[in-house]
């Protein structure tokens, strides 16, 4: 049955004295001559009103026993809204406040009030509601490979072919230090794994930062975080791990700022970097710096681009010397759905007399443009010792004792080739194929390929049925690295919460 206009009007006033209740305890007067000290009413009536809330008639009453029109209720509503602090409200003051915006849209709209940016911001604030914030996830994995050497292990726990384990997991906590959310902590703690990938069954945190902003246009964040500027740009596919010189966690100061409506540059000063090729304690040390800065830009609403610097000074030869690498990016939207990237990175470190290149170029296009599937391609080049994060690149699956990517051994061009598909809300497919190509002689092409089953069982849950195959050939036979083909079979369980 519809309530009646009265009923509304009582649930509105229960929710504004839920929010009432919230203020701070200090004495507050009524300004309506209608309702005196010692009105049943008057405290929470005053209190709405020194938050402007309610603002009663003209003649200096609120009229409390008059029905009230809907465009009244309406103008209070908005009020509420407008005024809510996130730090004293709760989830009850949230969702008494979205229903009415709801029940009462058509009004705020003709009073000229966006009902949509009234939306957007109890959402916000929704999520900001009790202080701290608590999210994370994990992926379970089970693993059945082929060969006995299929995943390195320790000499305490010895080499097996199949294997249950975290692939990844994550708790996050995350606090707002103001209403508008561009201050806030945030902390992320991680399962740790070895430079195999190995599960290293211990919690680490690999996030500890507070970031706040610096003016209107400029930011500053402190502690520990990670920098990923090629992920930033969409230079690598995100379902994949083959980023070449990004992921870097580290310890320091970064700042950002907004050039204008169109440009923005980044600084980073940073010590106890850590990454996916150097995890190991030497690299980590207080005696390696890394100094950073970016530089990037929209032209227009299809093209953008970018440079980047990264400086890593080793003051006690920790790591072999000095690292400089400088980069340059781009991206051009073709059609709103389908883009062309590209990525060219200049090194110079004091392990090599010659400068060292990377580069490589993606085309890639979402399901939208094409209705069945997406479409990834990127191929690329490394240099023999370029210095970055690539020697895990291309490993899928985490699941073998070798990426197909060795730094050191040859200049080598790599290709991926990956489609994923949507079929509805609960289910998806991907397939890919990754290749290595060492520049030497007789040597095989290193092949990788998979394919995927996705099934989102609910919102929170989902499933993943997978089958990774690798072919080395005769590539990493001299150097005793694997055997020549391997294959896995993975069962991932993924939660979000």
């Amino acid at each position: 049955m519809r309530k009646s206009l009265k009923q509304k009007l009582f649930v509105i006033l229960t929710g504004l004295f839920i929010t009432a209740a919230a203020l701070p305890a200090f004495a507050y007067s009524s300004p309506f001559a209608d309702v005196p000290e010692g009105h049943w009413a008057y405290d929470a009536v005053a209190q709405l009103s020194a938050r402007g809330l309610i603002s009663g008639y003209p003649d200096g009453n609120m009229r409390g026993k008059q029905h009230a029109t809907r465009y009244e209720i309406a103008s209070v509503v908005a009020r509420a809204v407008a005024n809510l602090d996130a730090k004293k409200a709760n989830e009850t003051d949230m969702r008494a406040l979205k229903r009415l915006v709801m029940e009462f849209h058509e009004e705020l709209e003709a009073l000229g009030v966006k009902v949509s940016e009234q939306n957007l911001r109890l959402t916000t604030l929704e999520d900001r509601v009790g202080g701290w914030r608590f999210s994370g996830s994990f992926n379970f994995d089970a693993n059945w490979g082929n060969n006995d050497n299929t995943r390195v292990r320790d000499a305490e726990r010895g080499i097996t072919k199949n294997w249950f384990e975290f692939g990844e997991a994550r708790l996050n906590l995350q606090k707002f230090l103001n209403d508008s959310g561009n201050e806030y902590v945030f902390i992320r703690m991680a399962l740790d794994h070895d430079k195999n990938g190995v599960e290293a069954n211990k919690l680490k945190f690999d996030r500890l930062f507070w970031r706040g902003q610096l003016g209107n246009d400029s930011w500053l964040q402190i502690g520990r975080f990670n920098i990923d500027w090629e992920g930033d740009s969409g230079l690598y596919h995100p379902g994949e791990n083959d980023g070449w010189f990004n992921s870097f966690v580290a310890d320091g100061f970064r700042a950002g700022a907004a050039l204008g409506d169109k440009a923005g540059v980044e600084a980073v000063i940073a010590r106890n970097i850590e990454s996916e090729r150097y995890p190991d304690a030497d690299y980590d040390s207080e005696d390696v710096a890394f100094y950073a800065l970016k530089l990037d830009g929209n032209f227009s609403e299809k093209f953008r681009a970018g440079l980047m610097g990264s400086w890593i000074k080793d003051d006690n030869d920790r790591i072999g010397g000095d690292a400089n690498t400088y980069g340059a990016w781009f991206g051009w939207n073709v059609i709103p759905a389908a883009s062309l990237k590209g990525v060219y990175y200049y090194q110079d470190t004091d392990r090599d007399t010659d400068h060292q290149d990377a580069w490589k170029i993606i085309a890639d296009v979402k399901q939208e443009a094409l209705g069945f599937s997406s479409f990834w391609f990127e191929y690329g080049q490394l240099d023999k010792n370029f210095f970055g994060t690539a020697d895990n690149a291309y490993n899928w699956s985490n699941g073998y004792d070798s990426s197909i990517y060795k730094a050191g051994i040859a200049d080598t061009k790599m290709l991926l080739v990956r489609a994923d598909q949507k079929w509805n809300d609960a289910w998806g497919s991907f397939l890919r194929y990754a290749q290595a190509d060492y520049d030497l002689d007789g040597a095989d092409k290193v092949k990788n390929w998979t394919v995927g089953l996705n099934w989102q069982y609910t919102p929170a849950i989902g499933f993943q049925l997978a089958y990774d195959n690798i072919d080395y050939g005769n590539m990493f036979r001299s150097f005793k690295l694997t055997d020549e083909k391997d294959h896995i079979v993975r069962f991932r369980t993924i939660v979000n919460f």
